[in-house]
């Protein structure tokens, strides 16, 4: 049986967030909704700046405010990622855990067979040269 390492874990979410982080700043509409935000917030801090602030004009910061709240949103659902936060779910609950915890139990072998599940499926998502059934085989363990 492997025991259960944060290390390898850690290893494994730092390498799929860059991937996922790669991919995101290659993304042509997360690029679109970043520009929008630096739009939006260009535009905040000229009517910050304005001399003679009127009610109508904090009125607009507000609203402004809200479509870079929404923009922000609406680009994290862009970006994230269901591998990257089941990854980071496993690694917060594997850290709240001692050793003793995990070595030997069902909860350390429950573990190990899902960290092993998203090694393979990362691998399989990286490798080119592997056949379909090559794939089939390593997925099905």
């Amino acid at each position: 049986m492997l025991f259960v390492q944060p290390q390898c874990i850690e290893q494994c979410y730092l390498d799929l967030h860059k991937k996922e982080t790669e991919k995101v700043q290659n993304n042509p509409e997360a690029k679109k909704i970043k520009d929008k935000i630096a739009e939006l917030e260009g535009a905040i801090e000229e009517l910050k700046n304005k001399e003679k602030r009127s009610k109508e004009d904090d009125d607009k910061i507000a609203m402004i405010q809200k479509g870079v709240e929404a923009q922000k949103k609406q680009l994290d659902k862009v970006s994230s990622s269901d591998k990257l936060q089941k990854l980071k779910d496993l690694k917060d609950q594997i850290a709240a855990k001692e050793n003793w915890q995990l070595e030997g139990t069902e909860l350390g072998r429950l573990f190990e067979m899902e960290i092993s599940k998203l090694e393979k499926e990362y691998m399989i998502n990286e490798s080119s040269f592997l056949s379909i059934s090559d794939k089939f085989k390593l997925l099905m363990g």
